[in-house]
């Protein structure tokens, strides 16, 4: 399956994987919960006390589903050209030539590229 937005979507699996922790039959975190209390909790009160937390969980899936540009509001801005544009061989060379320290301090200096033909 090809998704044109893998950001979003990957947000929205993990709010719904989020939710379904928290839910039963096989809601871990509320399992856990329940069977670390010395006394017993009755099921219907551990989801009282879960609801709140439940619904500000579907309020944002809700938001995520209605405003995909959401998922993308902490990402760096990059220009539109630079981020298309295919680097030339020289600059690729330059970069791994200053990744690597520029064969300075004992590292060995890097090949230059050949290009396929």
């Amino acid at each position: 399956m090809r998704v044109p937005d893998a950001t979003w979507f990957g947000v929205l699996v993990l709010l719904v994987l989020q939710s379904s922790f928290l839910l039963p039959p096989f809601g871990a975190a509320l399992m856990l919960a329940r069977a670390s209390l010395r006394t017993g909790a009755a099921l219907s009160a551990t989801i009282a006390a879960l609801a709140p937390f439940l619904l500000v969980q579907v309020v944002v899936l809700a938001t995520t589903l209605a405003v995909p540009r959401l998922t993308h509001l902490l990402e760096p801005s990059t220009p539109a050209a630079s981020a298309s544009s295919t680097p030339s061989a020289a600059e690729v060379e330059q970069r791994l030539r200053q990744m690597m320290g520029g064969g300075a301090g004992g590292l060995p200096p890097v090949p230059p590229l050949t290009t396929p033909r």
